[in-house]
């Protein structure tokens, strides 16, 4: 039996995979500081610890997406994406328990896509570089997974998408079922969750029939270089 904390519970990734692990404990983010220290300590680990036996697996679902990255610069985003996981593989560690890390695409540089678990990374910002960071903490530990999540919320939040950005998307809900039997099979390395390959527009397409198609401009670079093409492969 698999005794589940999720860690972040109140995010879109969260909020699915919780739906596929009803009997989790949850945290969400706003209940502690990653980066804090002696977080293992803090009243909301605690807490956890108290309604479970004995954690058997925690999925680390907290941390700061690319787009908020962006906003709040390197220094937040290394003490969220790196010294938060830190303080999560710690408490792990000492808890004797596995941890699930979720990392994005973003840790390849988008020059060709396709990408497998096996391929090397080479992200080309801060944001891929700190979740590059976040699965090396993660992968120290053998028994540890991490999942490189490819995913969008439904319904599909944006009706202009791109045509020259590719990427592999899938709805959450798709993703979670497909992380649910990772954790469930405790299998551990690396492992992709994705769809096919297609431009940001055709996903856009098949979720709603009002999809607007639109090449990269400067407000999707915002001064930050990005990869054209993250797509990826399961194995």
């Amino acid at each position: 039996m698999l005794n589940v904390i999720i860690i972040g519970s109140s995010g879109m990734l969260g909020k699915a995979v919780h739906a596929r692990f009803p009997e989790a404990v949850c945290v969400p983010r706003k209940r502690f500081n990653t980066h804090g220290e002696w977080w293992r300590d803090s009243p909301a680990m605690v807490t956890c610890v108290a309604k479970l036996d004995q954690p058997t697996v925690v999925l680390h679902c907290a941390g700061l997406n690319r787009e908020k990255s962006e906003i709040v610069g390197r220094v937040g985003a290394m003490r969220s994406n790196v010294y938060g996981t830190y303080n999560v593989f710690d408490f792990c560690d000492y808890m004797d328990a596995s941890l699930v890390y979720f990392s994005t695409e973003y840790v390849f540089d988008g020059t060709r896509g396709n990408y497998r678990p096996t391929d090397k990374p080479n992200p080309v910002n801060y944001y891929g570089e700190t979740k590059l960071a976040g699965e090396i903490i993660t992968l120290s530990k053998p028994s540890n997974m991490v999942i490189r999540v490819s995913a969008m919320p439904e319904p599909f939040p944006y009706r202009m998408a791109f045509t020259d950005v590719f990427s592999s998307r899938l709805p959450i809900d798709q993703a979670a079922l497909k992380i649910e039997q990772l954790v469930r099979q405790r299998s551990q390395g690396i492992h992709h969750v994705c769809g096919p390959r297609q431009s940001l527009y055709d996903y856009a397409l098949s979720r709603r029939v009002d999809a607007i198609p639109k090449e990269a401009d400067s407000i999707f670079f915002r001064d930050v270089v990005k990869p054209m093409d993250t797509s990826l492969l399961e194995s």
